[in-house]
């Protein structure tokens, strides 16, 4: 059985000049002020918007995130073209190429936009090892439970991450359409717009994902509290790949990590 090996944390990232220049209807900021959920949950755009209604335009310039040391994000390219996840230093994009595989985006970003972005700027982390395998629906509970242990308000969004093994990753890349609303729908999804999907089994990797309830079609696709990405690589050496997760399996021993106080 193949391992893969996961992706060194560093830290990253400031939307600055981004933030000023963008509409208030396109761009939505949840602040949170209760003492374990430090600062506000940055948002450009919404799910509804860019996938429902195909508002898939571009709202903040990858240019413009700065790695200053502490973003932490997961987005979409404009024209969901693809899938991006920033995350300790290191901004990893991946497209579907020609031959319909995944492919990371490396180097200059140029002009590039996202259409969707969520994040936080995290400085510190509280880090809790996973105690049994977790199912992606356990998953979500386990994150509830240790929000509401530390004395932290569940029903506001917050960012994690996860770092370790996991049994099972179901994953796509977007290349125009999404599979997800397209399955909802029952909608067929033209050649030239065909995802990636895999499922990765035995991975060492890295998750970054928001944990928000009461939050789909903006947050989160529908039937899920948790809008997360996977960060991995094939083999050892390998440029970083990364890909939206559908559905997760997470490994007893995994570190699960909440924003510090």
């Amino acid at each position: 059985m193949r391992h893969h090996h996961f992706i060194p944390v560093f830290v990253l990232s400031c939307l600055a000049t981004a933030c000023s220049a963008l509409h208030a209807e396109e761009s939505t900021s949840h602040s949170s002020t209760s003492g374990d959920q430090r600062g506000a949950l940055l948002q450009f755009g919404q799910m509804h918007q860019v996938i429902g209604m195909k508002q898939h335009h571009g709202r903040v310039r990858l240019s413009d995130l700065k790695p200053v040391s502490n973003l932490f994000a997961v987005g979409a390219l404009e024209g969901l073209e693809g899938e991006i996840t920033i995350a300790g230093g290191q901004m990893v994009i991946s497209q579907v190429n020609p031959q319909g595989q995944l492919q990371s985006v490396a180097g200059d970003t140029g002009d590039r936009q996202a259409t969707m972005l969520i994040g936080a700027h995290v400085d510190a982390w509280e880090k809790t090892v996973v105690p049994k395998d977790l199912t992606d629906a356990e998953l979500d509970t386990f994150i509830q439970q240790q929000i509401q242990r530390r004395g932290g308000d569940s029903s506001k969004p917050i960012m994690f991450r996860i770092v370790g093994e996991f049994a099972k990753a179901d994953v796509h890349v977007i290349h125009g359409a999404c599979p997800v609303h397209a399955r909802i729908r029952k909608e067929p999804i033209p050649p030239s717009q065909r995802p990636f999907e895999e499922t990765v089994h035995d991975v060492s990797a890295q998750v970054v994902g928001v944990y928000a309830e009461d939050a789909v079609g903006k947050l989160t696709h529908p039937a899920t509290r948790t809008h997360k990405h996977l960060i991995f690589r094939r083999e050892v050496g390998d440029t970083p790949l990364t890909a939206h997760v559908e559905l997760l399996t997470v490994r007893a021993g995994s570190v699960f990590y909440l924003p510090a106080d």
